[in-house]
């Protein structure tokens, strides 16, 4: 119950550390017209930055907030970053490889 709610909060904080990464990007592109070339451009590159930075972080936090399920065999299993990072998903599901059974589904992901 506790891990559950820890994971949960990650994700809600993947959220929000992505939706500040964008807030920040934005406001360097707009922002940028009205300023000298030059400082114009390092806050474009400082928005950039930030915004790569926040995906980074993103994804960091949602990998470690919990494992995935089989649909096989049921078998729950942690996958490589590698393979979590590549791998086509949905918000819920992400289609892995299974170390058990070698089949590639769309494995559910467990948060507890």
């Amino acid at each position: 119950m506790i891990m559950e709610k820890k994971n949960k909060l990650r994700i809600v904080l993947a959220v929000c550390v992505v939706l500040l990464g964008v807030a920040i990007l934005t406001e360097s592109i707009f922002t940028y017209p009205y300023l000298p070339h030059t400082l114009g451009l390092t806050l474009i590159i400082t928005g950039a930055t930030a915004f790569l930075f926040s995906i980074t972080m993103a994804v960091a936090l949602d990998y470690v907030s919990g494992d995935y399920e089989c649909r096989q065999c049921g078998h729950r299993f942690v996958p490589t970053l590698g393979a979590y990072i590549w791998a086509i998903h949905t918000p819920t599901t992400r289609r892995l490889k299974c170390p058990k059974c070698g089949k590639k589904t769309f494995c559910k992901r467990k948060l507890g």
